[in-house]
């Protein structure tokens, strides 16, 4: 703030000496001089006066703040006495502090600039990046969901029951696919920069669904139907292998040093947005298009419209800057050709640890996706009501990943995470325990109490993945264990939830998630060094 008469780039002389006159009478004997000769006192970059007279317009401004922004002085003048008790060193002090105010000026314009483009900077590599997990869990979620309207059209069977799970079968192969995108994908962002693979993943996204979304009956080309259907399937799976951890990385080295995991944790936010979404529309449509409409044409208005986003995503991505931990690589002859290799030969604990926290998409899984399901077949609780339960938890856990994102900026991610697991890990048996009432009230609290834990989680992920490597090869450091966890926990997890219901032992699952709560936990006490800590910097 400045005093009236001090604007910025003002001419006007005589305002400006008229404001400060009456400090300008106060200071006179300080200095010894006459300080009204200055023609003009305003210190700005357009001033071309003595040197004592910036040093005056200097003094003016920090005893202006004194007497009228008290607090604001309170750090530099609460060591220093009185100026007119003070000792001839102690002024001399004084005039060195305020001249560097004064040079500081100009620079605080700059620095605030330089705030606001790092700001908008992180806020648009979240965009970015978060444009092709939109698409991609968009399609899961539709996929998933309206699997028992389309299968017929490319599975068809005398037993409705062998239709879906053939379907499922694409669906398993897209989870198979994944570590071989990653393997392949992922050096690529390590070579060639980040941004570029975010382009490519998002439109081999958009293809799968296109090619779901337009492939004929079974009817009307006979086998090559569900061929077409699975390849699409596969191609998805294989970009979905590079998406994750080039935007994660993307984000993580665009974000604002200070707000790291907070601009990180609104990746996922772009997950339960988009699951909402594929939740909403698949409601909307099989509430809408009548049969026989909806098994013919209707099912494929969404996968069109992901395809169709998907281009809009591509073009957004294409004109994506890339950022300063890979330019610097570039820069020092650093790229590294043969990433995967280094990173299995180097940083073989880091693979192992980053493996350990990937497999929390178990503990994902079971709370956002899978509690529904678990209440209506050991409690019977309708279904209807725990997907009612299941979207009210959803975006509860959408609301909370900024906020724990915040508190992990503050006191640290390893913190944060230690802490979620142990809640979680404890909490785990009670809370799957009171689903077997079948009572609303008690499933919505449990879901609701899983999915603010499993949001913090969520929340730190991303850095601490991204600390564990350095940036040359960040991207397949990341990439390559999570697509393996990915696949293994994420593809059986289904599976063995069904088989411990099916032997009479629903209450294994319990267990079972605190298992992968210990696992994660692990992971996260053997962290190296200041990785996840609040005074550890992200370097690139």
């Amino acid at each position: 703030m400045h005093p009236p008469g001090f604007e910025r780039g003002s001419s006007d002389s005589h305002v400006q000496q008229g404001a400060v006159m009456p400090i300008q009478r106060a200071l006179s004997a300080l200095y010894g001089v006459n300080l009204r000769s200055g023609r003009n006192t305003c210190g700005c970059a357009n001033y071309a006066g003595s040197a004592l007279d910036k040093n005056f317009a200097a003094f003016s401004y920090t005893i202006y703040d004194w007497l009228i922004e008290p607090q604001a002085m309170v750090p530099a003048m609460s060591r220093t006495r009185p100026l007119r008790h003070a000792k001839p060193g102690h002024i001399e002090a004084v005039k060195v502090r305020i001249m560097a105010d004064s040079s500081g000026l100009d620079c605080h314009v700059g620095r605030t600039e330089q705030g606001t483009a790092v700001r908008q900077r992180s806020i648009g590599a979240v965009i970015g990046g978060s444009l092709g997990n939109i698409v991609e869990w968009f399609d899961w979620t539709i996929y998933a969901t309206l699997a028992a309207v389309f299968s017929r059209q490319f599975f068809p069977s005398d037993d409705p029951t062998v239709s879906v799970l053939v379907a499922f079968l694409g669906f398993a192969g897209g989870y198979v696919m994944r570590p071989v995108g990653a393997i392949l994908l992922s050096p690529l962002a390590d070579r060639y920069g980040r941004h570029h693979l975010l382009s490519l993943t998002i439109i081999l996204m958009g293809l799968g669904s296109l090619i779901i979304g337009l492939t004929p009956s079974y009817a009307s080309i006979g086998i090559l139907a569900p061929i077409m259907v699975i390849i699409a399937r596969l191609v998805q799976g294989f970009s979905a292998g590079g998406e994750y951890q080039a935007a994660t990385v993307y984000i993580v080295e665009n974000a604002k040093p200070g707000r790291i995991t907070f601009y990180s944790s609104l990746n996922y936010v772009s997950i339960g947005f988009s699951i909402l979404l594929a939740t909403g529309v698949a409601a909307l449509i099989t509430n809408t298009i009548p049969e026989p409409a909806l098994s013919t044409w209707g099912w494929r208005i969404p996968f069109i419209c992901a395809s169709l986003f998907s281009i809009y995503g591509f073009y957004v991505r294409l004109k994506l800057p890339s950022t300063d931990s890979f330019d610097k690589v570039k820069s020092d002859g650093k790229i590294n050709r043969q990433p995967v290799r280094t990173v299995l030969a180097n940083y073989p604990r880091q693979c192992l640890l980053m493996f350990g926290i990937a497999s929390y998409t178990v503990i994902y899984y079971l709370w956002l996706v899978y509690l529904p399901t678990f209440a209506n077949l050991v409690g019977g609780l309708p279904l209807s009501q725990g997907f009612i339960g299941g979207t009210i938890s959803l975006a509860v856990f959408c609301v909370l990943l900024p906020v724990w994102g915040l508190l992990a900026d503050k006191i640290g991610r390893r913190t944060v995470l230690i802490a979620a697991c142990l809640l979680l890990g404890a909490l785990c048996v009670p809370l799957y325990g009171v689903l077997k009432s079948g009572s609303f009230a008690l499933f919505l609290m449990a879901n609701v109490a899983g999915c603010a834990l499993t949001a913090m989680i969520s929340a730190v992920i991303s850095p601490l993945s991204c600390e564990l490597f350095p940036a040359d090869v960040r991207t397949t450091g990341v990439g390559v264990p999570y697509a393996f966890a990915g696949a293994i926990f994420g593809a059986t997890s289904p599976l063995i939830t069904t088989w411990f219901i099916r032997i009479g032992h629903p209450d294994y699952i319990a267990y079972y998630v605190m298992l992968f709560c210990g696992l994660v936990l692990a992971a996260a006490v053997f962290l190296p060094g200041k990785v996840g800590r609040r005074d550890s910097l992200f370097q690139g």
